[in-house]
Parts: C-alpha cells; sequence; structure tokens
C-alpha cells in the first residue's frame, strides 16, 4: 500500500534505483558507465565516492538504537 501511495504521487526521484520496477542496481551500474563515458569523451574529471554502509545502522549502539 505505502509503495502503491508513492509510484502513483510519483514521490521517488527519477534518480532512485531499488524499489522501483525495472530499475535495479544492473541499471545504476550501466548509470555510472554512461556517466564516466562521457566524461573520458570530453576530457573531463569523474569521482566516484561509495558508501558501504551495510549493517551500520542496525547495530547496537548504532544511530538507531
Amino acid at each position: 500500500m505505502i509503495l502503491f501511495n508513492i509510484h502513483s504521487n510519483d514521490l521517488f526521484n527519477e534518480n532512485q534505483y531499488g524499489f522501483i520496477p525495472q530499475k535495479g542496481t544492473v541499471d545504476a551500474a550501466m548509470e555510472v558507465k554512461t556517466f564516466i563515458e562521457e566524461s573520458l569523451k570530453l576530457k573531463q574529471f569523474a569521482v566516484i565516492v561509495s558508501l558501504d554502509g551495510k549493517g551500520h545502522l542496525m547495530q547496537p549502539g548504532g544511530p538507531a538504537s
């Protein structure tokens, strides 16, 4: 019901991946690849920062406790 409401009212950002039909992790990776290729063609810099917080919010003593 909640996801239906979010989809019906177009509340997700167009750059949201996951929880959206036909937009998963492979699509996100391809978007990054395209961004890098375009930057290289234009002789520009491309910087990627990846944050991995797996389980961080669920650990005792973390921000969620």
